[in-house]
């Protein structure tokens, strides 16, 4: 359901894009459209994208606090990246603030 909401909104984000001119067209379209997104989005869809993502980035902690050592460091670097990825993801950031 998150997805479908979310590609809804994108689409309509595109159409905006494609449809306004000049920069203060397109920076209130795109500001509506993030708008939208966060209203359509709804409690419980983004709390259960929250929770989604909130599980996979425990996941790769507790896979990168078990990789110790000097052997291991790229491989926690990787899993930091991923960690920090989707903490700024766009789907993320919109569910924590529809949530609070």
């Amino acid at each position: 359901l998150a997805q479908a909401v979310f590609a809804r909104a994108l689409q309509v984000q595109t159409h905006r894009r494609q449809t306004c001119s000049g920069p203060r067209a397109r920076s209130s379209g795109m500001k509506s459209t993030i708008s939208a997104v966060r209203r359509m989005m709804g409690k419980e869809s983004a709390a259960e994208c929250k929770e989604h993502a909130e599980k996979q980035i425990a996941s790769l902690q507790a896979e990168a606090d078990a990789l110790s050592g000097k052997d291991h460091q790229k491989a926690r670097g990787e899993k930091g990246k991923k960690i920090s990825a989707l903490r700024s993801g766009g789907r993320y950031i919109d569910a924590c603030r529809v949530t609070k």
